[in-house]
């Protein structure tokens, strides 16, 4: 009965919205206007210029959307990550890939480079290929990885001085463990639910800092903001490294 009523309420706010806010009309063609308002949000906090002839990392494109909202900061280079299997006509991204990605990657203006592989398994090698990042744009992709910790430690590795995390993720449906720093682990290990206390706890471990909450959820897609959650983490020059029993650098195992 309580959720009908968050239904309920959920669906005329949309309604409300939709019909008299110019803004919310104009993303009803976006798949997920949520990245818009976090992308808006990106550049309120930061100014619009301040990752202009930047290097800046998409791990995950997905549809492109993003891919062109980034490209509009006129970055020196935008590098775009994900898995090879999107390409094989059964994966389930594949559709995305054809129908979305690829056209949008046409209307690209950057320099930008498409590279193929699991970030969490590139070699040291690969991974100093990639270079250093002042941004690095890290939407629906976390709660897919086993190796969480390991993952947001080489996005650490990969940030320049003062660069910015942008993480978006799905939490965790479980309420008894939601108020608590935990994953959880669902349908035999497809995906990673973090919590929202787990994931903060893990952008610490790896190094972050600055970490603070999107509120992209707030004008439109309502559904999603207590199932999902919007991150800006920052790395500096100081020494934030967090150690496991004074010896073992978090995320750095081999």
């Amino acid at each position: 009965m309580i959720n009908k009523y968050y239904e309920i309420i959920w669906f005329l706010k949309k309604i409300y919205y939709k019909i008299f806010l110019s803004e919310i009309r104009l993303t009803g063609k976006l798949r997920n206007p949520y990245r818009e308002y976090l992308f808006k949000e990106l550049k309120e906090k930061y100014g619009k210029d301040y990752f202009e002839n930047k290097r800046i990392l998409e791990v995950g494109p997905k549809d492109g959307e993003d891919t062109l909202r980034l490209d509009s900061l006129s970055p020196s280079k935008l590098i775009l990550n994900d898995l090879e299997e999107i390409q094989q006509e059964n994966h389930p991204v594949n559709t995305f890939y054809k129908n979305n990605l690829l056209p949008n990657l046409e209307k690209v203006v950057s320099d930008y480079e498409f590279i193929f592989g699991n970030i969490n398994y590139l070699d040291n090698d690969e991974m100093q290929k990639l270079g250093k990042f002042d941004l690095i744009w890290f939407t629906g992709v976390i709660y897919h990885v086993p190796e969480q910790l390991r993952l947001l430690k080489k996005l650490h590795n990969l940030m320049n001085e003062n660069g910015v995390l942008v993480l978006e993720t799905s939490t965790t449906r479980n309420q008894k463990i939601a108020n608590h720093e935990a994953i959880e682990i669902v349908n035999n290990g497809a995906y990673f639910f973090p919590s929202r206390k787990g994931i903060v706890r893990l952008l610490k471990l790896a190094g972050f800092i600055n970490i603070s909450k999107s509120n992209c959820y707030d004008k439109e897609n309502f559904n999603k903001k207590n199932i999902r959650l919007s991150l800006f983490a920052e790395k500096n020059n100081k020494d934030n490294e967090i150690y496991h029993r004074e010896k073992y650098i978090f995320g750095e195992a081999t």
